[in-house]
């Protein structure tokens, strides 16, 4: 397995085969359109990392380094987080393992490059949404729970068991 900082514009086409693959047997049916991509994707300040097996992207992640709630897609689900006295934090989401290869590590590793990443550019502060299942390991690693959202809306189409976590460095 080979980890890697990838560009988004490159890999686009894998990047969206393999998120539609791991969220899609989650959500029926799946806002494609809405959810698989967003504008923090194509975002200069958005960093992506992949990991690749035999050169099939087979993880990736995003990191995005941000001034303003107001920058995040469905910013309505911030509303109320305060984020005062810091003037930039990174927004950690997009975790996607493809089903064959979970339960390897590969989560792990991603949120290793990340956080080091979020080190190395002096960032104090970084919130996250996280499905349930990754709640505890965030947890265990030092991330607050902010908010628990049992259900909000794309569209039409309902998503669920989200959370909002952040994690801060003095």
């Amino acid at each position: 397995m080979q980890l890697q900082e990838i560009k988004y514009q490159r890999f686009q086409k894998e990047i969206t085969n393999l998120r539609q693959l791991a969220w899609g047997s989650e959500i029926k049916p799946y806002p494609f359109n809405k959810v698989i991509f967003d504008e923090l994707d194509k975002n200069d300040k958005t960093k992506h990392w992949g990991v690749f097996h035999e050169n099939e992207l087979v993880g990736t992640c995003r990191l995005s380094v941000l001034s303003s709630i107001d920058e995040l897609p469905y910013s309505e689900l911030f509303s109320g987080l305060d984020l005062a006295p810091f003037t930039n934090f990174a927004f950690y989401s997009r975790l996607v393992i493809h089903p064959d290869f979970r339960g390897r590590g590969l989560a792990n590793q991603l949120d290793e490059v990340r956080i080091q990443t979020i080190k190395n550019l002096d960032i104090k502060l970084t919130i996250a949404t996280a499905r349930d299942w990754r709640l505890h390991y965030l947890q265990k690693e030092g991330w607050k729970l902010v908010k628990k959202i049992d259900q909000y809306f794309v569209d039409k189409y309902k998503l669920s068991n989200t959370s909002i976590l952040k994690l801060s460095y003095d």
